[in-house]
């Protein structure tokens, strides 16, 4: 057997010696191969790093203010809840939207965000303000409630 003959073996005597292809991939990802070849695959389009950014931004700004010292306020007429109990069953899940919610940092900027855009912009005070209360003290929202609120019939104004 000669030195070209040694990667390969045939049956008959005569045939010619055959090259296999590599069968390993190049050794950088698909995103960094050129664009004309047949494995690339772009990482990220641009809506989707628009959403990794957006994603980012909503999940670090309330982190790195806790860390800078950011704590929850009382401002609105409760306590703020208390971490709900795991030996609660299913209702620990959701318990930890109320504490969720109550604890998040930077919250009572947003209330008031959502205020003067929902004054500035639109011209009206926010949903659910001390305004638009009934005599009963239950919210109206789309669908005002009349009577009393756990037994009294409820119509639509």
């Amino acid at each position: 057997m000669t030195r070209s003959e040694e990667g390969t073996q045939s049956a008959a005597p005569n045939a010619v010696p055959t090259q296999t292809a590599p069968s390993t991939l190049p050794p950088i990802h698909e995103s960094l191969l050129p664009r004309d070849h047949t494995l690339h695959r772009p990482r990220h389009g641009k809506r989707q790093r628009a959403a990794l950014t957006c994603a980012m931004v909503f999940f670090l700004v309330p982190t790195l203010a806790f860390v800078f010292g950011v704590r929850p306020q009382n401002f609105e007429n409760h306590r703020l809840a208390a971490f709900p109990s795991p030996a609660a069953g299913w209702a620990f899940f959701t318990g930890l939207n109320n504490w969720a919610t109550d604890h998040l940092p930077l919250r009572q900027l947003g209330v008031q965000a959502e205020t003067g855009i929902s004054s500035g912009v639109f011209g009206e005070p926010p949903a659910f303000s001390g305004t638009d209360r009934q005599s009963t003290g239950v919210a109206i929202g789309p669908i005002a409630i009349s009577g009393n609120f756990r037994n009294g019939p409820r119509t639509r104004t």
